[in-house]
C-alpha cells in the first residue's frame, strides 16, 4: 500500500485510523492534526446521561429506517441494543441466587429489515419489528400509525 499525502506530510496514515476510513474524512484529517478520536454514541450517550437512564427503565426501544448488518457498526441502534444487552448482563448478575434472573428487553423498530440483521441483533437478543413486512406499503403512507400499531 503506498503511502498517501497525509502520511508523507503528518506522519499518519488515516487508512487505518478507526473512523478515518472512506467516509472518514473529517476524522481521518483530524487525527493527522493530532486528536483523540472517541467512538461517538459513546461520547453522546455519556452527555446526555443515557447510562443512568438506562439504569432506570422496564423496556429499550430504537428505531432505524433499514436495519442490516452496519447498523451494528457503530450505528445508534446497535449501541442501544449493546447497552441494553450489557444492562441484562449487570441486572442477571445482580439478582439472588434462585431467583428468576431481571430482564430487560430490547426492541428496533425499522422501515426495511434486511436478512444481514437478523444474526446480530440475535446474539444482542434485540427483538426486530420491520414495518413494511407488517404493513405493506401502508408502513410508508401512514407511518406513525403503523408504529402505534406494532
Amino acid at each position: 500500500m503506498q503511502p498517501t499525502i497525509i502520511f508523507a506530510r503528518f506522519g499518519v496514515e488515516v487508512r487505518v485510523v478507526p473512523g478515518g476510513g472512506a467516509a472518514g474524512g473529517l476524522a481521518g484529517g483530524l487525527a493527522a492534526l493530532g486528536a483523540r478520536l472517541v467512538p461517538g454514541f459513546d461520547l453522546v450517550a455519556n452527555e446526555v446521561g443515557f447510562p443512568a437512564a438506562l439504569a432506570d427503565c422496564d423496556l429499550v426501544i430504537t428505531g432505524e429506517g433499514r436495519l442490516d448488518a452496519t447498523s451494528f457498526t457503530g450505528k445508534v441502534v446497535g449501541e442501544v441494543a449493546r447497552y441494553a444487552a450489557e444492562r441484562r448482563a449487570m441486572l442477571h448478575d445482580a439478582t439472588t441466587p434462585g431467583a428468576a434472573p431481571l430482564y430487560l428487553p430490547a426492541t428496533a423498530l425499522c422501515g426495511a429489515l434486511d436478512p444481514s440483521a437478523r444474526e446480530p441483533a440475535a446474539q444482542l437478543e434485540l427483538h426486530t419489528v420491520s414495518l413494511v413486512e407488517q404493513f405493506g406499503n401502508d408502513a410508508f403512507a401512514n407511518t406513525t400509525e403503523c408504529i402505534t400499531r406494532a
